[in-house]
């Protein structure tokens, strides 16, 4: 049993990764009382493997096909749960509140700085990004998305086309 973090680069698609805006169907996150999440294209798959994120769970590949025009057509979902019932909260009591993923804006390069969902938006189909993903392996393996750095944003876009939002040192 072990933990090895995992860094790449890729696009993202149905980014879910703000407290305003989890993933909150709870006929799917009941347990975990909802998900940040989204689904990665990485630029080289190979690669994410190679370098420890499972090829399959169960017998069942990780990598899905989905959007052609997002970098290889080929996606992992990442998770990151809003709640844990494993982990041990501030009074010592079993079941923690997670915090999102760290977001951090490197649209200027490699930075510090927090990405601002109010002034800078949510992430649109398409944003290109770096991600730190926990890979836990042992009897049953858990992928966490840590973090997460906006290389090139897309502007999210609502069903009418419209933009719906404007447009501490965390390495990777």
């Amino acid at each position: 049993m072990s933990s090895k973090n995992i860094i790449a680069e890729g696009y993202v698609e149905w980014a879910k990764i703000f407290e305003s805006n989890f993933d909150d169907n709870m006929d799917f996150h009941e347990a975990t009382q909802g998900q940040y999440n989204l689904n990665f294209y990485p630029d080289d798959p190979a690669d994410l493997f190679d370098n420890g994120f499972p090829e399959e769970k169960r017998g069942i590949s990780m990598l899905k096909q989905g959007n052609p025009t997002l970098g290889t057509g080929a996606y992992v979902k990442l998770k990151r749960p809003v709640f844990n019932q494993y982990l041990t909260n501030s009074d010592g009591e079993k079941g923690k509140l997670m915090n999102p993923p760290v977001t951090l804006d490197y649209t200027n390069g490699k930075s510090d700085k927090v990405w601002n969902e109010k002034e800078q938006g949510r992430l649109g189909n398409g944003t290109k990004v770096k991600v730190l993903i926990n890979a836990y392996s042992g009897r049953a393996p858990i992928e966490t998305l840590e973090r997460v750095a906006v290389l090139e944003h897309v502007i999210l876009e609502d069903d009418d086309g419209e933009a719906s939002e404007a447009g501490g040192n965390l390495s990777f």
